[in-house]
């Protein structure tokens, strides 16, 4: 297996440009707050375990641990800017698309990150960020405008996952892709760190959440291949996440917002499920 280290020097050498965070701080947040009942005793003793290695009071708890890897990246940290997205290729009208430039892309992320929590060599201290990395590229996955890019010919080079398909009419979100990071609206309150005070209101939307997609109506969630939650978000950016104008419709934003919930769902199940796997 690869190590981290490698693709973090090559990083340095072949950096795309980046795409806006995943789902904004409150997603991730909320995504965590589904995950983290789910549990079992094992894997909630060594998660708490790891996460008070290093830790950052803003990102100490399991719930704010998955907005680490936005943090780091808003204090000019790049190397780590591909791991949030899969940069696959979509055309719908026909426009040449490149090839896959990397492969060290969400997907791998969370492969690799895996691979380090399941080590009987790594230290602690590398299991501690490899656990950050893994909860917010687990998060990101189930945003599906981190599931590929489009390309027209207006936009040759591609909208780098809807950043430059721009959006009037959405409120204070002036492009497609920080709409969807919002979960259309869903996650509009922003929650202050450290928690609490702010926790309940993450519960709050978490339980709600929940309740509208309870486990027994996502039987996907028991889905394991990461390459296949990839297929998903990348089914969802070509066949609905544009909207056909610039101003997105009430039903445009009603049906969103109603994917955004399945989609956070489903990252918290699979998160859990993840880590009850690595910690059985």
């Amino acid at each position: 297996m690869r190590t981290l280290t490698v693709f973090f020097l090559a990083a340095l050498v072949l950096l795309a440009p980046s795409q806006a965070f995943g789902w904004n701080s409150t997603g991730h947040m909320v995504i965590g707050a589904i995950a983290e009942p789910r549990l079992n005793p094992t894997a909630r003793q060594n998660v708490r375990k790891l996460l008070a290695i290093n830790a950052v009071k803003k990102s100490d708890t399991f719930i704010t641990a998955g907005v680490w890897m936005d943090d780091i990246r808003a204090q000019d940290i790049h190397f780590y800017d591909r791991w949030h997205y899969h940069n696959r290729a979509h055309s719908p009208d026909g426009t040449p698309v490149p090839k896959e430039a990397h492969t060290d892309n969400v997907a791998w992320a969370i492969k690799e990150s895996t691979g380090v929590l399941q080590s009987k060599d790594a230290p602690n201290v590398e299991k501690a960020r490899a656990l950050r990395f893994l909860l917010h590229t687990v998060q990101d996955v189930h945003q599906p405008l981190h599931c590929g890019s489009r390309y027209t010919k207006n936009l040759p080079s591609g909208d780098r996952g809807g950043n430059d398909f721009p959006l009037s009419g959405a409120g204070r979100y002036k492009n497609l892709h920080a709409y969807w990071d919002a979960g259309l609206g869903l996650f509009e309150a922003s929650v202050e760190r450290p928690l609490p005070p702010g926790e309940q209101p993450i519960r709050a939307i978490a339980r709600a959440i929940t309740a509208a997609y309870p486990p027994d109506r996502v039987p996907e969630r028991a889905e394991k291949d990461v390459d296949k939650w990839v297929d998903e978000g990348y089914r969802l950016l070509t066949t609905f996440c544009y909207p056909p104008t610039a101003t997105p419709s009430e039903a445009y934003t009603a049906q969103g917002r109603e994917i955004a919930k399945k989609r956070a769902a489903l990252a918290g199940y699979r998160l859990a499920d993840l880590l009850n796997r690595i910690w059985p």
